[in-house]
Formats: C-alpha cells, sequence, structure tokens
C-alpha cells in the first residue's frame, strides 16, 4: 500500500476560470473603489435602546447595511428583534433628515451670503 501512495501524483485544481493576475487585480481595485463609495454615502446610523442593531443608510433614505451585535438574543430576543429592527432604522432614518434639512439649511444661507 505504501508503494502505491509514492506513485500517486497529486496535482492541485486549476484557478484559471478566475483570470488572469492583472484582471483579478483590476477586480479587486474596483471593488475597493465600490467599497468605498458606499462608505461614504453611507453618513447616518442609528441604534435600538439596547444597542444590539444598528442600520446605516444613505442621504436618501436607502438601508445601505444593517448589523446585529452578537448579544442581540439576550438583549432584545426572538419577540423582540422586529421591534428593535424597526427602532433602529427610524433612528437612523431622523438622522438623515436631520443631515438633510442641516445641508438645506446651509446652502440656503451660503447662496444668501454670495448676494
Amino acid at each position: 500500500m505504501q508503494r502505491d501512495r509514492q506513485h500517486v501524483r497529486l496535482s492541485l485544481a486549476s484557478l484559471d476560470f478566475l483570470g488572469t493576475d492583472a484582471q483579478l487585480r483590476a477586480q479587486a481595485e474596483y471593488a475597493l473603489r465600490e467599497s468605498d463609495t458606499r462608505r461614504q454615502r453611507t453618513v447616518n446610523s442609528g441604534r435600538d435602546p439596547t444597542g444590539s442593531i444598528a442600520v446605516f443608510v444613505d442621504e436618501d433614505g436607502q438601508v445601505e447595511e444593517v448589523t446585529v451585535g452578537p448579544a442581540w438574543h439576550s438583549q432584545v430576543g426572538v419577540s423582540g428583534f422586529a421591534d428593535a429592527l424597526f427602532e433602529a432604522y427610524a433612528a437612523s432614518t431622523r438622522r438623515s433628515t436631520r443631515s438633510s434639512t442641516e445641508s438645506t439649511r446651509r446652502v440656503n444661507i451660503n447662496s444668501l451670503c454670495s448676494r
């Protein structure tokens, strides 16, 4: 049996379908740029009162990301999860609305000062 093992040739699976090194690098750079763009757009976040769930929304109030803490089960429980998620979402959209209002005020004030 040991003789059989000596004659067995091991080979790795081909990964040619992934593309060339240059293509993989280009794809990775593109993914990083897209990730940075998304992070820049994610400007507002809100949490439920326990801090277990966080919702991140962009300037338009669209959900970009939801994070759930490891202790959510003991803090909000299964029956309270939906309410906690909604509270986090409501908090993030309130911040988004506040940010939009403040930026609109800045634009209006700046346009008045430039006259």
